[in-house]
């Protein structure tokens, strides 16, 4: 037995704008289904480029899979001084790592999955970007994103660092 739709039921579709359309089913047959659109809602949000420190594979595709459900924009693995997993494979693992970005996008209803780039440098990472919309996890009493930008629009970017922090050299280029 399968669960069948009917009408009534309320039924999401995902458009090549990246709406996310909610249409009721007016009627449904064997064949035809009908329906109208109820409302139509944006998922175009904030603009976050997360950087990740390559951290150990489950549970980095883990982190993957959640990001992806909140709606990053984009994911750069940080090859940082203290990381302990080094890449040599990339090309061999990015295949599947674009599969568990697509199917948590798809499962938590985003119609833009991240875009995963190549692995880079922190300082690759924020070169051309400004400093003033890049914020990054350190010990220390430093503000929080919402008082320096009140009214968040545009990109934000993100680093997140190794278990072992980022290195001396890392944070005083970043707090630069």
């Amino acid at each position: 037995h399968v669960m069948r739709m009917n009408a009534g039921d309320t039924l999401e579709f995902m458009d090549s704008a990246g709406n996310l359309v909610a249409a009721k089913i007016t009627r449904a047959g064997n064949v035809v289904c009908m329906t109208r659109t109820a409302a139509v809602r944006d998922t175009n949000a904030i603009d976050v480029s997360l950087g990740v420190a390559l951290i150990k594979w489950p549970r980095f595709e883990w982190m993957l899979e959640k990001v992806a459900e909140v709606g990053v924009k984009s994911i750069t693995p940080l090859c940082c001084e203290r990381s302990v997993i080094k890449i040599q494979d990339w090309a061999h693992k990015s295949d599947r790592l674009q599969k568990i970005i697509a199917e948590a996008a798809r499962q938590s209803l985003n119609p833009n999955p991240p875009h995963l780039e190549t692995p880079k440098t922190v300082r690759e990472f924020v070169a051309n970007t400004d400093k003033q919309r890049t914020f990054f996890a350190h010990i220390g009493h430093y503000p929080r994103p919402s008082q320096i930008i009140p009214n968040i629009e545009g990109e934000i970017r993100f680093l997140i660092g190794p278990e072992g922090g980022f290195s001396p050299a890392e944070t005083d280029f970043l707090l630069e």
